[in-house]
């Protein structure tokens, strides 16, 4: 059973049971948070996930965790703001397409999507360099770049510029400060 980017085993006893707290358990363990799922609750779960008209479509929207994490990391990358050059790369909601095709971030971008995004450790940043390098989305992994105004050097990750932003990357022209007040404001106002 797919709940979110995670994956629920049932066994044939519990599917064909009446008492769901089995599935509190597991909601539990996977979420750490109660579900206080009543046995009517899973009645109507049970009907659900039996019913042989939505079996097919159980069964071909199913995606791998993997897959799920890279399409939510391409929908947050979508929404960073490219700028013409590495130094105009002041905050972590700017990125930068360099001469060989590939758009640069900060690695707190990535630290706040594993964070925030997947509620999982830092740690889990290399599965996730290893991951985006297998599926072919990262040429190499994470490297330190001189980045900013002062030229300070930070940890950026480095994608194909297909994976979030598509062929039709455009150079920007250089940042003004409206395009800052613009960027923070989007933010919230940090």
């Amino acid at each position: 059973m797919g709940l979110g980017d995670r994956t629920l085993t049932v066994t044939a006893a519990e599917m064909g049971g009446m008492d769901g707290r089995f599935l509190n358990t597991a909601w539990m363990s996977m979420f750490f948070e109660p579900l206080n799922a009543t046995g009517r609750d899973w009645m109507k779960i049970q009907a659900f996930w039996s019913d042989p008209a939505l079996r097919g479509i159980h069964e071909t929207e199913e995606i791998t965790e993997a897959e799920s994490i890279i399409e939510r990391l391409r929908a947050h990358l979508g929404e960073v703001t490219m700028v013409a050059t590495s130094k105009e790369m002041t905050t972590d909601q700017y990125g930068w397409l360099d001469g060989a095709g590939r758009v640069w971030v900060r690695n707190s971008l990535i630290a706040r999507f594993i964070d925030q995004g997947l509620k999982r450790p830092a740690g889990y940043s290399s599965a996730l360099s290893k991951l985006l390098r297998t599926a072919g989305h990262m040429p190499a992994p994470s490297k330190k770049m001189r980045v900013g105004k002062s030229s300070h050097l930070v940890w950026v990750w480095g994608f194909n510029r297909k994976f979030a932003w598509g062929e039709a990357v455009p150079t920007p022209a250089p940042l003004s400060v409206l395009d800052g007040v613009e960027a923070a404001h989007r933010r919230g106002g940090e």
